[in-house]
């Protein structure tokens, strides 16, 4: 059975990871602000173990042998992703913030056991430029 867990970035405080029952609100959901961004847990852990959540931005090391196959462009050492709920397609994927010939996007159930979570966008806003 799949856990259901939610954490919250409110007022510039991480609140959670909690877990829920269907039936009950855990207190601090109930007394988040209005402008509180809420995230759920994609069931999905990275390679490290740690619980990938929508908001946490990943890395993928590329390995040597896909850095230069095929392309015109070789792929960079190191690629970076968001995890993102997207509505049209009821799924979570990983949101490339690469710009370059071979640029992909890829759905949460293509965890790869060498992506590794390096931070979120609300604590660590800065890691979207590398």
């Amino acid at each position: 059975m799949r856990e259901i867990k939610f954490r919250a970035w409110d007022n510039g405080v991480m609140l959670g990871p909690v877990g829920i029952l269907l039936t009950t609100t855990p207190a601090w959901l109930t007394m988040l602000s209005s402008e509180a961004d809420i995230m759920l847990y994609t069931g999905l852990k990275d390679k490290n173990g740690k619980e990938i959540y929508e908001g946490d931005i990943l890395k993928w090391e590329v390995p040597p042998v896909l850095r230069t196959l095929d392309y015109k462009t070789p792929r960079p050492d190191n690629l970076i992703y968001i995890c993102t709920w997207m509505e049209r397609q009821c799924a979570f994927i990983f949101l490339s913030q690469h710009n370059y010939p071979h640029n992909e996007n890829y759905f949460v159930y293509h965890v790869q056991d060498d992506l590794e979570i390096i931070g979120n966008l609300y604590e660590h806003p800065e890691l979207i430029g590398e």
